[in-house]
C-alpha cells in the first residue's frame, strides 16, 4: 500500500445490492491495516455480508453476489375448497420458525419468509406500506397490485376486476385455502379485514416480484406485486 491518511475510494459491490448508499467510501491508510470508516449492510439480494478487499485504487466485495438480478419467488398454494381467504396477516394460523433467517429488510430475507410460509400452507409476500388489493385479470388468473387511477380516482387500468381489498397492518399479503384457514381457527372477524373469495378449485402458482432488482413499489402506473394463476 502506498497511500496514507484518509482516502476516498470507489466501492465495487461485485454484483451485490445496497451494501453502502454511496459510490465511494473512506479508508484510513494510517492504521497497521487499511481500515474502512463505514459499515456495510447485508446484500439486499443474497443476504450475504461480504468481506472487503482494499487496494490503493478501490474497495471490492470479495465474494460476488449469487443473485445480482434480484429474486423472483414462486410458490404453490393448493385450494381444494374453491375458496381463498385474502388479508395481510394470517401468521397466527400459519406459524413458522424464522430463527436463522437473513435480515427481513433484505430481499433474500423476505424470500425466505415466502418459502417458509408456503411450506406452512399460506401464500405470502412483502408489499411495503401499500395494502394492495386482489384483482381478477382473466379466467383463473389474478394478481396482487395497485392499478393506475386518474386525478378523480377513476380506474384507468383495463382488465382488472377487484375481488378483495388489501390491508395495511403487516405490509404483506397472505392467501390461504378458506376451509383450511377455518380448521385452524379462522373465520369471520379473524382477522377483521379478511375477505373470502370463490375461485376454481385447484393449485395456484404465485409469482412474487418485489425481490426483483428493478422492482419499484412507488412507480407510476400499475404496480404488480404478485401474479397468480391456476396451474392444475
Amino acid at each position: 500500500m502506498t497511500k496514507r491518511g484518509l482516502t476516498r475510494l470507489p466501492l465495487d459491490q461485485n454484483g451485490h445490492s445496497h451494501l453502502w448508499e454511496y459510490p465511494t467510501v473512506t479508508v484510513d491508510f494510517d492504521e497497521p491495516e487499511p481500515a474502512p470508516l463505514f459499515f456495510i449492510r447485508e446484500c439486499n439480494h443474497c443476504g450475504v455480508l461480504p468481506t472487503l478487499q482494499i487496494t490503493d485504487h478501490a474497495v471490492v466485495a470479495a465474494e460476488p453476489c449469487e443473485s445480482p438480478r434480484g429474486i423472483t419467488t414462486s410458490m404453490l398454494l393448493p385450494v381444494p375448497s374453491g375458496r381463498i381467504v385474502y388479508t395481510d396477516d394470517l401468521r397466527q394460523f400459519y406459524p413458522i420458525d424464522s430463527s436463522g433467517f437473513a435480515n427481513y429488510n433484505t430481499r433474500f430475507g423476505q424470500a425466505q419468509w415466502v418459502t417458509a410460509m408456503e411450506a406452512a400452507g399460506c401464500a405470502y409476500g412483502w408489499v411495503g406500506n401499500t395494502g394492495p388489493d386482489l384483482w381478477r385479470v382473466g379466467k383463473d388468473r389474478y394478481l396482487i397490485g395497485i392499478p393506475e387511477y386518474d386525478d378523480a380516482d377513476v380506474l384507468l387500468t383495463q382488465g382488472w376486476e377487484r375481488v378483495a381489498p388489501g390491508a395495511l397492518g403487516l405490509w404483506a399479503y397472505c392467501v390461504a385455502d378458506a376451509d383450511d384457514w377455518i380448521t385452524r381457527g379462522g373465520g369471520p372477524g379473524k382477522p377483521d379485514q379478511a375477505t373470502v373469495v370463490t375461485v376454481t378449485p385447484g393449485t395456484y402458482r404465485f409469482t412474487h416480484h418485489t425481490g426483483e432488482a428493478g422492482f419499484d413499489e412507488h412507480a407510476e402506473g400499475p404496480v404488480v406485486y404478485a401474479d397468480i394463476e391456476r396451474i392444475g
